[in-house]
């Protein structure tokens, strides 16, 4: 509740605040005690949660929390108003929230830290306990050793997620000083931040910023010592450089810690105290469940008995709401009623243990997963093959921040309450032959049951979980478990396996087996019975026991009829078999080619170059300058304000959105009856609302706020609902009762819109080059004919769409993240029915945007406006990750059926073919994206001469897609390199021999008409080849393929082309102050590209000052007009030439008085009070309109085409393919990309690392996931992809293992801004790289089952590369399975 949009909290709405010293001293003199809560004193009875936040002691009163409350809407919320902890997706799958808390062992006594999510953790269960945020560990003056790390490696672009990589590094270096100092190692490092998302940087200057970081732990003298160690003026060895430096907020606290050491300390015995306590206080809040905490088994047992309503068993709350809800359709809106008392099981000491004996190791149902997976690297009485494979699997559940409070009765509990569910755990407790203890609730009796055997445990409690050790046997023992997942971490299993064997050691006749699988089938945990029984007495040597228990086990373990990947998981249960008896195999007789496939690839520490050397230019410094962007320090403080961060408004009401659950409705009719009757309702506002009080309700011309007779999809807003705080908005919103009326079956793809003719043009658009592909394509003795497909993207920027309005004297003002301030005040001006002059739209720095901030900014802000107008309070709107994705579109899928001509060598003659790309159920701004754009990029690099294009717009029942970074281009890029791939097959030669044959030259004309006059396409091209010995690499990778049966490599070299959009027509405005500080504002967003220090440093060059003394300002639509979009990557170079304008004028302002002044080099503070004292004008507004040259400075104004300029890049990857999982790891990339001379090269390189891994997300694992039959979802045509949960964007274990980046030298623009080009998107088109690479892999392997050549099996891999389409590519015949 709260969340920094200034609602009222009603969690805490009778704690007393006391700022008053005469009131405070009245209340400490009546024996009520008093605390420190962010500056102030609160009065806190005995009854209450007692934490500590940053060293100060938090007292809440227990009866007004609600068991729901978060710490993150606790350090948000008004009391205590820290707004460095993010909150993006509420669910524990991004790690922006990260904060450490520490917790007493009570065997030991000693402080635990951990990392955790704060959007997660429940308040209530955080007694005793110890939290440190962002704005613990340092500020932008005086930051912590890891904050300033990440600063200094432009590891921060739009810093959402900074504070939560921050406090995830800092709990590591805690945890390893508790663990006896020893610094981090580089797998640690590497490994950690399976848990934090971001979208920005492409995680190789975060990782290098945290490995620098770890090898600084050296700076107490004794390992990592304190972690406040890493402090002080520096260590005085020579390696630290003072990079250490204390925070004074935390040298300044010392002494108040000191003071309050007491205050901690008692609040660790009070906690104690509770445990012993023998009465369960039950809690009731006033408008929730109420709530209790037993401390007993015995309490907890009543207190379950003494329920007659409904009640939850709570402890770490990790599943509750960042799992449950994609089980039971809550994820998609479905209300789901609230227990009427949460019990919270964390502090029964009976839950929580674990303890090894020679027979076992036992666990409580309460025991983290961490501590279990370090319970088992410590064992010494178990197999050693038993328990490191349990923790090494164990570690691959969920992520650090999850695993660290996560239970194991959670993760077991959430797998028998939702088969669905596919639960590592079950899966391999089972294989393990693992045992339960259940205690019945009513008569409290334990028994022990086959953890395999149960399939409910309602009417008991889960008390502890043993893993049998068995006394040596004389026999072999062989365990493996299998994971297969979307992504490399922090994704939940597609499939899961358990195996075990014990076997005679001479004979190798198997006395034993458990074979389990889970996620394979929607009924849950399956055991392959038949199989197992098979497999007792058999020779596991024998090559006919494998493919006869393979028959057996295809038979028995049936993926459910329904499951979209059904072929996948059918495969999965043969391939992981055969990787484990593969595994069994005595090594001295195992085919050598096999031993890859039996063995788990262990990722090495990823690492990387970046060259920049020639494309920064001395003599423009400090433009062109590699310099740490402004905002980087306060991104990695938690200083940074967003939109959601704002200073709190007096009275601010909160909004949620009504949203459909179906896609295609005719009718459909709201009944608002039960949220009116919800605690704080105060209003709706609907269409039909709205139509009465004569406001608008247009987003665009073709989009409507709110639905007003039929439904076109799912997510699509119905209405609005108004409340006083979030978290009652959103209560209030899912009890609107929605009646759908003429439901019939959607149009969500592609394919369906082809086949029921679903297009917005009735005739296709056409475009032709040459002889429009007749002739030529007839002619040529090659032909070539395919289908390229590539998919939606969600923008997944880590901020959500928020916005607040209010209402002043001069008229209405918007606070917005968004990417066009302009646009969103067109839209509030005319729904109010106001002149845009009474509107006022501002945008703080944005937390991303990708595309996804212009036109999807427009509902939020305008709801806002709305809800402000009607109810004449401020209002806010926070939109739902759940909701972002699922409502606003995405990045547009593209389809082409092609048909090429080409003669032996591979030069193509001509392409025909018909584009089909889908827009959803409304238009979106331009509506660019068809063939009216396609032609952009659809030739790539290469030129050929004959074209022949047809094109429609596919309409569908599904959101509006937009912009994504690299739009048309990506697509493009992708389908034309199918292109050569598919050609290189068809004529047996070499996929790069034929890029090479057909790039364009210098002077050529594309296809769009822009003449390549400064093609740049040969240059990368060469470069990429002698930076990473492409040739000798490919030599290396067809030796690796004839090595390995199943494990496949491949090399692929890509070029880029990319059309740049113009850069004019963006205002700028620049004064210099009294005291010489200069102020720019102007019309560009900051959504971490860096546009504001681009700015800086060219105000700065122009003027010759420091840049220090430059800053920017929030943009606002009244110097942003609404053609001033932030898109397309160069609105960084417009912004810098309206800015040069603007100093030039004022420079020739000053240099008159300059000029007289007594010293010709007076400071410049000197200069600019003779200005003012002389009145000189120090404010000048200008915009570049393109007609304005100077040669090195502003562009040349050549018309060589649609586009001022192009930009060019190349890239080498190398793949790593294991065709029986479909897994892929990105080896290497090489990328060369053509800056021209960069504004400034830190930034830019940045920027090249994000957009290309951003580009591998798009094309190896961010799937989109339709709910067709609605089974899923509760309706037909919801997106299941809505959440983290389903929704894999890169992660760092996903990154290419080397990165290396290389800004082509010495190339200057003289078409651009200071000799530059843009980089934001181009760079993201050479991902493709990647898709060529898995497909040469994957061609390897058929070619090797086929007898053919390498280059001769072309394979078909529509976007995205996802394991399952991978591994169904591959075509693995299970004949084939053998030894």
């Amino acid at each position: 509740s709260g969340e920094g949009s200034g609602q009222k909290d009603e969690a805490f709405s009778k704690v007393v605040v006391v700022a008053d010293a005469k009131e405070k001293e009245k209340r400490q003199a009546t024996g009520v005690p008093v605390v420190p809560v962010a500056g102030q004193v609160v009065a806190a009875p005995a009854a209450a949660v007692t934490l500590s936040i940053n060293g100060v002691v938090h007292e809440v009163l227990a009866e007004d929390i609600s068991p729901d409350l978060t710490l993150a809407a606790y350090l948000r919320g008004p009391s205590v108003g820290l707004m460095g902890t993010k909150l993006s997706c509420k669910e524990g799958g991004c790690g922006a929230c990260t904060v450490t808390k520490e917790s007493r062992d009570p065997a030991t006594g000693k402080w635990v830290p951990s990392a955790i999510n704060a959007c997660l953790a429940p308040l209530v269960g955080l007694g005793g306990c110890k939290v440190t945020t962002i704005e613990g560990i340092g500020s932008k003056d005086s930051p912590h050793a890891i904050q300033k790390a990440l600063a200094d490696a432009n590891g921060s672009q739009c810093g959402f997620c900074s504070p939560g990589i921050c406090m995830n590094m800092y709990t590591l270096l805690k945890e390893k000083e508790a663990a006896g100092g020893a610094p981090p190692t580089p797998e640690e490092v590497e490994r950690r931040f399976d848990g934090n998302i971001c979208r920005c940087t492409g995680y190789r200057p975060i990782l290098d910023a945290m490995q620098a970081v770890a090898k600084q732990g050296c700076c107490s003298g004794h390992g990592a010592g304190d972690i406040e160690d890493l402090g002080g003026d520096g260590c005085g060895q020579s390696a630290c450089h003072g990079a250490c430096e204390k925070p004074t907020t935390l040298a300044m606290m010392a002494k108040k810690k000191k003071k309050e050491k007491k205050g901690v300390e008692h609040m660790g015995k009070k906690a104690a105290c509770l445990a012993t306590a023998k009465e369960v206080a039950i809690h009731r809040s006033e408008d929730g469940p109420s709530w209790a905490m037993p401390t007993s088994l015995e309490d907890l047992l009543d207190l379950m008995n003494g329920n007659s309503g409904k009640y939850e068993l709570v402890a770490s709350n990790t599943g509750n709401l960042g799992v449950k809800p994609y089980y039971n359709q809550e994820a998609w809106g479905r209300a789901v009623a609230p227990p009427q008392m949460w019990i919270n099981i964390s502090q029964v000491p009976d839950l929580n243990f674990v303890q090894e004996s020679p027979n076992g190791l036992e666990f409580g149902a309460n025991t983290s997963l961490e501590r279990l997976r370090r319970a088992l690297e410590d064992s010494s009485s178990g197999e050693k093959a038993l328990c490191s494979a349990l923790a090494r699997h164990i570690g691959q559940v969920a992520n650090v921040q999850v695993r660290s409070v996560g239970t194991v009765g959670g993760n077991l509990g959430l797998g028998w309450t939702f088969p669905r569910f596919p639960s590592d755990l079950l899966t391999i407790f089972a294989a393990a032959g693992a045992q339960v203890t259940l205690v019945n609730q009513q008569t409290k009796q334990a028994s022990v049951a086959a953890i395999e055997s149960v399939q409910s445990i309602d009417g008991c409690v889960l008390k502890s979980v043993v893993l049998p050790f068995e006394v040596d046997s004389g026999q072999d023992f062989f365990f493996m478990t299998h994971k297969v997942m979307l992504r490399h971490q922090n994704a939940h299993a597609i499939a899961n396996a358990g195996f075990q064997i014990r076997a005679e050691k001479s004979s190798h006749s198997v006395a034993q087996a458990r074979v389990f699988y889970g996620g394979v089938s929607g009924q849950g945990l399956c055991r392959a019975a038949a199989t197992e029984k098979y497999l007792i007495g058999k020779n596991f040597t024998d090559k006919g026991v494998l493919a006869q228990a393979l028959k057996i086990l295809a038979g028995e373990v049936v993926p459910s009829a329904g499951d979209r990947q059904r072929d996948y998981k059918r495969n999965l249960v043969q391939t992981l078999f055969y990787k484990f008896f593969l595994s069994l195999q005595p090594k001295a007789s195992l085919d050598p080619a096999l031993e890859s496939a039996a063995e788990d690839y262990v990722r090495p520490v990823s690492g990387g170059s970046v060259e920049m050397e020639g494309a920064e230019d001395p003599a423009e410094f400090p433009v062109s300058k590699p310099m740490q962007k402004r905002a980087a320090l306060a991104n990695c403080t938690g200083q940074t304000m967003f939109t959601g961060d704002l200073p709190a408004l007096q009275g601010t009401l909160a909004c949620a959105f009504v949203v459909s659950r179906e896609a295609c409705c005719e009718t459909f009719a709201l009944d608002y009856s039960a949220a009116v009757q919800s605690p704080g309702f105060v209003a709706s506002l609907d269409a039909a609302e709205l139509r009465e009080l004569g406001l608008g309700n247009a987003v665009s011309p073709t989009e409507a706020l709110f639905a007003a007779e039929k439904i076109s999809y799912a997510g699509q807003r119905l209405a609005l609902v108004v409340a006083d705080t979030q978290s009652h908005a959103e209560r209030a919103a899912r009890l609107v009762q929605v009646t759908y009326g003429g439901t019939s079956t959607p149009v969500l793809t592609i394919e369906d819109a082809i086949a029921r003719s679903s297009f917005y043009n009735a005739e296709p658009e056409t475009h032709s080059q040459g002889d429009g592909a007749g002739a030529s394509l007839d002619k040529s003795p090659v032909k070539v004919k395919g289908t390229a497909e590539v998919g939606h993207q969600h923008h997944f920027h880590m901020e959500v769409q928020t916005a607040r309005s209010f209402v002043t004297s001069d008229g209405v003002k918007v606070d917005v993240a968004t990417q066009s301030p302009g646009i969103v005040a067109d839209a509030v001006a005319a729904s109010l029915g106001v002149s845009k002059a009474s509107v006022e739209v501002k945008t703080m720095q944005a937390g991303g945007g990708y595309g996804g901030k212009t036109s999807k900014s427009i509902p939020c802000a305008l709801a806002s406006a709305l809800a402000s107008h009607v109810t004449g309070s401020p209002c806010a709107v926070r939109l739902d990750l759940r909701d972002n994705l699922r409502s606003l579109g995405s990045r547009r899928p593209h389809r082409f059926d092609y048909e090429v001509g080409c003669d032996e060598s591979g030069k193509i003659n001509a392409v025909k073919g018909t584009l089909y790309f889908l827009q959803g159920a409304y238009l979106d701004r331009a509506d660019t994206g068809g063939l009216n754009a396609i032609y952009l990029s659809i030739d790539g690099c290469y030129n050929i001469a004959n074209w022949g294009l047809s094109g429609y717009e596919c309409f569908t029942n599904t959101p509006g897609n937009t912009f994504c970074r690299g739009p048309i281009f990506l697509p493009g890029t992708f389908i034309i390199e199918q292109i050569i791939d598919a050609v290189a097959a068809a004529v047996s030669v070499a996929p790069e021999d034929v890029r090479f044959t057909n790039l364009y030259k210098p002077g050529d004309t594309a296809l769009c008409g822009q003449k390549l006059v400064d093609s740049n396409i040969n240059k990368c091209w060469d470069l990429v080849l002698s930076k990473c010995d492409f040739n000798t690499r490919v030599a290396e990778a067809a030796a690796f393929n004839k090595k390995n049966a199943f494990l496949k490599r491949g090399v692929a070299l890509v070029p880029g082309k990319y059309i740049m959009n113009g850069c004019q027509n963006y205002p700028a405005f620049v004064e210099i102050l009294e005291d010489g500080a200069v102020l720019i504002q102007h019309s560009g967003c900051e959504i971490g590209q860096g546009i504001h220090t681009k700015a800086i440093q060219t105000a700065a060059l122009e003027l010759g000052v420091d840049p220090l003394l430059v800053q920017c300002s929030a943009t606002s639509s009244r110097m942003s007009p609404s053609a001033c979009v932030t898109e397309g990557s160069t609105t960084s170079e417009a912004i810098c030439a309206s800015t040069i304008l603007c100093c030039q004028e004022l420079a020739r302002r000053i240099k008159p008085v300059r000029d007289k002044m007594p010293k010709p080099d007076a400071p410049w503070r000197e200069v600019v009070a003779a200005c003012y004292a002389q009145g000189v004008d120090l404010h000048a507004w200008e915009v570049y309109n393109g007609t304005q040259k100077e040669p090195g400075v502003l562009p040349d104004g050549q018309n060589n085409g649609p586009a001022p300029y192009v930009g060019y890049g190349a890239a080498a990857v190398e793949c790593q393919v294991d065709v029986l999982t479909g897994e892929t790891q990105v080896l290497r990339c090489d990328l060369v990309q053509d800056t021209g001379l960069s504004l400034n090269p830190a930034i830019d390189v940045g920027q090249i690392q994000g957009a290309f891994v951003m580009g591998l997300g798009y094309l190896l694992t961010e799937e989109f996931v339709w709910d067709f039959s609605g089974d899923i979802s509760g309706g037909r045509g919801n997106q299941l992809a809505n959440g983290t949960w389903e929704y894999k964007p890169m992660s760092s274990l996903d990154i290419p293992v080397t990165f290396n980046v290389t800004l082509l030298p010495k190339s200057p623009n003289s078409h651009g801004v200071l000799g530059s080009k843009a980089v934001g998107e181009p760079p993201l088109i050479l991902s493709v790289a990647a898709v060529a690479a898995v497909r040469k892999a994957l061609q390897a392997y058929r070619a090797g089952q086929d007898g053919k050549e390498d280059k001769s099996a072309f394979v078909d891999l529509p976007a995205p590369c996802t394991v399952a389409r991978v591994q169904v590519a591959a075509g693995v015949d299970p004949n084939q399975l053998t030894f």
